[in-house]
């Protein structure tokens, strides 16, 4: 049996990263291999229910750069995690997820995975990943000198693939998120949305995260008062509304913003315990509107069936509604684009 190492964000509590990992696994034992995961920066198994949110903080902190905090801590949990799956594989996958990117320990993450991938694989592939636009120029430097080992580069948005073609990388190409393999993850259970109520799920983004990345204008009031308003738009149209989320540090902020909702508004809102990603997707089937700024929530959404609308709250979310969102296919079409493209690329 062919033996394949798949290394994402999949053990970090983000319910995106959780459903990469388990479409990729999946399609790999369907198609005959033996798989392991390793993480890629996140190396314990979380879910959203293992943070106590009252006491949660993010982990991130601005006291020193990035590289000397790589240096201090993180260099030696990624050496420790690397122990735990040497061996000989036929194949290393990077992907997928946001993994090419800069102002994080991404960059010497993809490098050291990428030296891993050199001694111990027999081909290195990169599925599924996106790229932030916007790169420093010694983190392009790095990424450039080390997808150049990569026999194929599958990447999720047209954006991406230009980013890295730039990078004067060849052997690149662009397909949907992988995230689209769920579609049919429930579908004995899937309820035909037209048969649904009308229900709305708002997913609020965490604002120190809006911040730290994308260091956009909103002061947190005007931020917490734009979701305000949303909320109180969808009850306008006698929608049932509902609050969720995907990532910890989300969670936190949606309870936040309920907490300091008007009266009025607060007892018509329920916010849904989707602490993991079997819950997510059952709550799914009966939302008909998901209003969020994370893309793998409205991909999920589309897989199941629901009327998806982003807010777009970062260059990620803007590029995948104005290719994936704006267009008129199907969550199953891009389902089968993927399954082609896989299939193509992996003979």
């Amino acid at each position: 049996m062919k033996r394949v190492l798949i290394v994402n964000q999949g053990k970090s509590a983000n319910l995106g990263d959780k459903a990469i990992r388990l479409v990729l696994k999946k399609y790999f034992e369907e198609a005959g291999y033996e798989v392991s995961n390793a993480g890629y920066t996140h190396f314990e198994e979380n879910t959203i229910g293992d943070f106590d949110i009252s006491n949660y903080k993010m982990v991130r902190r601005f006291d020193f750069p990035v590289l000397i905090k790589w240096i201090l801590k993180k260099r030696r949990e990624l050496r420790q995690e690397m122990q735990k799956y040497r061996g000989n594989y036929d194949y290393f996958i990077l992907g997928g997820g946001q993994l090419v990117k800069s102002k994080c320990y991404f960059p010497y993450a993809f490098a050291a995975w990428t030296r891993f991938g050199r001694k111990y694989a027999k081909h290195k592939y990169i599925i599924g990943v996106g790229s932030d636009t916007d790169l420093k120029w010694c983190d392009r430097k790095k990424y450039r000198y080390h997808l150049k080992e990569y026999e194929r580069i599958l990447v999720r948005d047209t954006e991406s693939f230009q980013t890295i073609k730039n990078l004067g990388i060849k052997n690149v190409s662009s397909m949907p998120d992988v995230a689209y393999l769920m579609c049919g993850y429930l579908e004995k259970d899937l309820v035909q949305k037209e048969e649904r109520d009308e229900i709305s799920l708002i997913m609020i983004f965490d604002y120190n995260t809006y911040k730290y990345h994308f260091h956009e204008e909103l002061d947190f009031d005007a931020y917490r008062l734009f979701w305000e308003d949303k909320i109180r738009q969808e009850l306008e149209l006698n929608h049932k509304v509902l609050l969720g989320y995907t990532t910890v540090e989300d969670k936190k902020q949606t309870i936040e913003i309920y907490n300091t909702l008007p009266e009025i508004y607060k007892n018509q809102v329920r916010i849904l315990d989707l602490d993991n990603l079997d819950d997510l997707m059952k709550e799914l089937m009966a939302v008909k509107y998901i209003y969020s700024g994370r893309m793998h929530a409205l991909i999920l959404g589309m897989t199941m069936g629901c009327e998806v609308h982003g807010i777009p709250v970062s260059d990620k979310l803007r590029i995948f509604e104005n290719e994936y969102l704006m267009a008129s296919l199907s969550a199953e079409d891009y389902k089968e684009i993927i399954l082609r493209e896989m299939k193509k690329n992996m003979e």
